[in-house]
């Protein structure tokens, strides 16, 4: 009888080591990629170069040539998410000795928390025309190929963990507290058997909510620690987010010269004393000073030094909003620059 019971014990922890590798693996799916194929010819003095606003994917790209040479080729960008987030992906065909672009296309895009792609809006422009949408190729988003991605997004992945096994354990419980309950009700209506029928249906109904308690306890502590990385994941990404602006400097903190040697460590103590403090003398006297003139009267002329000089113009209107990584104008409301994708 004793090997029976190390038996089930074993087969027991055999299904649930099992069905916790399948949650692992459940939550662990294949991303997606975005692909974006170009039209592409190097002897033309051409060639596409990426610039991303916040640098959240990973990029490839390849070529290939078409059959006939002198037709060029097609070149091929793979962008893989590596953290989720938003930003804005330009692709520019651009001289290779020079600054000259010749076409560009702007993609703003989201990845969300499973890594899931969304091409919000895209943009093109031809020399200094913009493109009609039907004009713009489309990015193909496919399921990425390969293994499992565990290790990515951990903190949502251990939250979906703690909830499964949570579910699993719940299963469990109550499957085990309806036998309980159910051979109580029939131990309950055989004849001189009503007192132990009771108590098995009561064991069996406090059994589970005792075994519902202790399987969410059994896992609370898994789903805060998805919390807290899942927190510190989006902290590391809003920080390097602030880092990567421009204008950015990370904060100074005084440090040794090499010159004067290490920096004076300022004790407890008051104070050193930096000498007197010498007292201000007497304010020199300037003269008497001149009693003003009579105020202008209502539309008069302004006259003293609230008067411009000649040939002093006016102020005008303020000027149009530039980016401030290429200087091009910018339309009310822009968060992108569509000439070089900086996130403003």
């Amino acid at each position: 009888m004793i090997v029976y019971k190390k038996l089930g014990k074993t087969v027991l922890v055999t299904l649930l080591l099992t069905l916790t590798f399948l949650a692992l693996a459940a939550c662990g799916k294949k991303s997606e990629v975005l692909i974006l194929e170009l039209d592409d010819n190097p002897a033309s003095g051409f060639e596409w170069e990426i610039y991303q606003a916040d640098p959240i994917f990973k990029e490839e790209r390849s070529y290939k040539e078409k059959p006939n040479k002198a037709e060029g080729g097609t070149t091929t960008f793979t962008l893989t998410p590596e953290e989720p987030g938003f930003t804005n992906v330009v692709f520019r065909q651009k001289m290779k000795k020079g600054e000259e672009v010749a076409l560009q296309y702007s993609y703003s895009i989201i990845i969300d928390e499973n890594y899931a792609i969304e091409v919000v809006s895209s943009e093109g422009k031809l020399g200094e025309g913009n493109l009609t949408s039907d004009k713009i190729p489309e990015p193909v988003i496919r399921e990425r190929q390969g293994g499992m991605d565990m290790f990515n997004n951990v903190g949502n992945k251990l939250k979906s963990m703690a909830k499964i096994v949570f579910y699993i354990e719940a299963a469990f419980v109550i499957i085990l507290s309806l036998v309980f309950i159910i051979g109580g009700m029939k131990t309950s209506s055989d004849a001189g058997s009503g007192g132990a029928g009771f108590l098995v249906l009561l064991f069996g109904i406090i059994g589970a909510a005792v075994g519902l308690f202790l399987a969410w306890l059994s896992v609370v502590k898994l789903y805060a620690y998805g919390v807290i990385t899942q927190s510190c994941e989006e902290m590391v990404r809003l920080n390097q987010m602030m880092l990567d602006r421009p204008g950015s400097a990370a904060p100074s903190y005084p440090r040794d010269d090499p010159a004067r040697g290490p920096a004076p460590v300022r004790g407890p103590g008051p104070a050193p004393s930096r000498g007197p403090v010498p007292t201000p003398g007497p304010v020199p006297s300037s003269g008497p000073v001149p009693s003003p003139g009579p105020a202008p009267s209502s539309g008069g002329v302004i006259r003293g030094s609230l008067a411009p000089k000649s040939g002093t113009p006016f102020p005008t209107p303020s000027a149009p909003r530039r980016c401030p990584n290429c200087g091009a104008p910018l339309s009310e409301g822009s968060i992108f620059c569509v000439e070089c994708g900086k996130r403003l």
